[in-house]
C-alpha cells in the first residue's frame, strides 16, 4: 500500500509540479488506467462469449503495459504517445467498422479526443482528433456505410459524428484552459520563489537561498564552501544621524558594489544581506 501511495504521489507530482515531465507522466497514468480497464473488459467479454472483442481488449491491455514499460525505461515520451495514438485510432476504427456488440463498441470512439489531448501536446492532439473525425465521416456519411454491419440506425449514422465533434470541442477548451492556468501557475511559482530567495531592499540573495545552496552542495558531494562576511563601519551611527531612509540608500550602494565585484564568480548570489538597526 505504501508503495502504491508513493508511486501515484510521484506521478501526480510530475503532472502538476514538473512541467517537463507532465505529459510523460500523464501518458504513463493513462497506460495504467487503460490496462486496468482493458483487463476488466477482457474478463467480461470472455464471460459473455464475445471472444473476438475479448481478444482485442486483451491486446490493448498488453499494448498499454508495453508502452508504460517502454516510456518508464527510456523516457521517450514522444514515441510512446504517438504509438498509443495510432493504436487507439486503429482499434476504435475497427470497432466502428466491425459493429461489435451490436454497435455499442463504436461509442468508445467518442473518447478519442479526450485521450489525444491527455497524452499529446495541443497541435498533435488536434491533428489526431481531426483524423478520427475524418474516419467517422468516411464510414458513416459516405457509401462506405453500406459495407458496415446493419446495426447502426439512420439517426446514429447522422448524429454520431456530431457527438464526436462536441467531445472534441470540449476537450480542446479544457486542454486550452489547463495549459493557460498551468503556465500562469508556473509563472507565479517562479515569482514567489524569487521573492522568497531575494532580499527586498538590496535584491541580493537572502539567508534562505544560502541555506538551500549549501544543502545542494552537500547533496552533490561537494566539501568546499567559502563565505565572505562584510561589515559597514559606523552604520548604526549613520542611521541614527541621517535616518533609516538614508541607511537604506547606503545598503543599496553597498549591494551594488558587491554585485559588480562578484561578476564572473561562481556562484554570484551566495551573498546574504541583513540590515542593522
Amino acid at each position: 500500500m505504501n508503495y502504491l501511495k508513493k508511486f501515484f504521489k510521484g506521478l501526480l507530482k510530475d503532472m502538476f509540479v514538473n512541467r517537463t515531465d507532465r505529459l510523460c507522466a500523464q501518458l504513463r497514468l493513462f497506460c495504467i488506467a487503460g490496462a486496468g480497464i482493458s483487463v476488466i473488459m477482457t474478463v467480461l467479454n470472455m464471460i459473455k462469449a464475445e471472444y473476438r472483442l475479448g481478444l482485442e481488449t486483451g491486446i490493448s491491455a498488453a499494448v498499454c503495459i508495453v508502452i508504460y514499460l517502454y516510456t518508464k525505461k527510456t523516457g521517450r515520451y514522444l514515441a510512446g504517445s504517438l504509438c498509443m495514438a495510432f493504436i487507439l485510432l486503429g482499434m476504435f476504427t475497427l470497432y466502428v467498422a466491425g459493429g461489435l456488440v451490436e454497435g455499442f463498441a463504436a461509442l468508445w470512439f467518442c473518447l478519442y479526443p479526450f485521450i489525444c489531448f491527455f497524452i499529446l501536446q495541443m497541435k498533435p492532439a488536434i491533428l489526431f482528433s481531426g483524423i478520427g473525425l475524418s474516419v467517422l465521416i468516411a464510414f458513416l456519411w459516405t457509401t462506405l456505410h453500406h459495407i458496415l454491419p446493419p446495426v447502426y440506425t439512420q439517426n446514429f449514422l447522422r448524429r454520431f459524428p456530431f457527438l464526436y465533434i462536441g467531445n472534441f470541442v470540449f476537450s480542446l477548451a479544457s486542454s486550452g484552459f489547463y495549459v493557460y492556468t498551468y503556465g500562469r501557475l508556473q509563472q507565479l511559482n517562479q515569482q514567489f520563489e524569487y521573492l522568497s530567495n531575494q532580499d527586498g531592499l538590496t535584491q541580493l540573495s537572502n539567508r534562505i537561498y544560502l541555506e538551500q545552496y549549501k544543502q545542494n552542495l552537500l547533496e552533490k558531494g561537494s566539501t568546499e564552501l567559502h563565505a565572505l562576511m562584510l561589515d559597514v563601519d559606523y552604520f548604526k551611527q549613520y542611521n541614527d544621524t541621517y535616518g533609516h531612509m538614508a541607511g537604506d540608500v547606503v545598503l543599496k550602494s553597498v549591494a551594488d558594489v558587491i554585485r559588480r565585484l562578484s561578476v564572473g564568480l561562481d556562484p554570484l548570489p551566495c551573498v546574504t544581506a541583513e540590515k542593522s538597526s
